[in-house]
């Protein structure tokens, strides 16, 4: 049956090309009720931290999935299975689906995984939430019917019935956040007086039409003399707009007026953006 989750294998470390996807690149995330690693959510204050390990997820606190409104209005009422495979075994259970009415939401027996719409920390959104203790994620499913088809049982462990293709869900994950690194030297273009531009773009287009550009560590050099336009070096953070994948950057302030009529500039610094479209 299909995962009706994003990224929902957590074994490899979470480094490039390794799952769980983690644009953000952290190892471990001590944030409260905030994002982690690609669509899952803190759940817990950051004295509970999420940590991925080559071998799994850890996630004392619990971790959240937050779907649609669409998503729940579609599944409302339909047999689902849910299932969590931890370190310790498999989590499992079969119920109806909850609609937005319900506030108390659904749950595994063990208390491993809660199934339901969370109106606290802002969000009320429905969400999948997984709280293992101690317990380290290796893998989750959220699917239709009755019968879990997330792991098998041999004579001594648990194993997967399937591993997701890395390409797949990071194509999924990047509908909802995507961060770009861009190399130093990226040509600006001198548009008028106290104005810079230039532009990059998104490998995937964002599940909202305007969503949210933030950039970091970014400021400018002249080609000149490699002076720094905003002084020695001072870090400005320039705006941002999109138009489609487009991502449009400006640099435009008092400063921006040492890069005379015929000079050229580049960006003078390993930067990023972070594009959110997020539920």
């Amino acid at each position: 049956n299909e995962n009706l989750l994003d990224n929902w294998y957590f074994v490899g470390g979470g480094t490039v090309g390794n799952f769980p996807i983690n644009q953000r690149g952290k190892a471990s995330y001590n944030v409260e009720y905030s994002y982690t690693f690609d669509r899952w959510l803190s759940s817990a204050v950051s004295t509970y931290p999420v940590t991925i390990e080559v071998d799994g997820v850890v996630a004392e606190g619990g971790i959240r999935q937050i779907h649609e409104d669409w998503q729940e209005a579609s599944w409302a009422g339909k047999t689902m299975t849910a299932s969590v495979l931890l370190e310790s075994g498999l989590s499992t259970f079969t119920f109806t689906y909850p609609d937005s009415t319900n506030r108390a939401g659904v749950g595994s027996s063990d208390g491993v995984i809660v199934i339901g719409r969370v109106q606290n920390y802002g969000w009320n959104k429905p969400t999948f939430g997984i709280f293992p203790d101690e317990t380290k994620i290796i893998a989750a499913k959220l699917e239709f019917g009755a019968k879990q088809t997330l792991a098998r049982r041999t004579a001594t462990s648990w194993q997967l019935l399937e591993i997701p293709d890395y390409t797949v869900e990071l194509a999924k994950c990047q509908q909802y956040f995507e961060r770009i690194h861009l190399p130093v030297g990226v040509p600006m273009i001198r548009c008028k007086t106290n104005l810079l531009k230039f532009t990059t773009e998104m490998v995937q287009e964002k599940r909202l039409d305007a969503p949210t550009i933030t950039p970091q560590e970014m400021y400018v050099t002249r080609f000149s003399d490699n002076a720094g336009v905003y002084g020695a070096f001072v870090k400005k953070e320039p705006t941002c707009s999109s138009v489609g994948r487009c991502i449009i950057v400006s640099f435009e302030d008092e400063w921006v007026n040492v890069v005379n009529a015929g000079d050229a500039a580049y960006l003078g610094g390993k930067s990023y953006i972070d594009i959110s479209a997020e539920l």
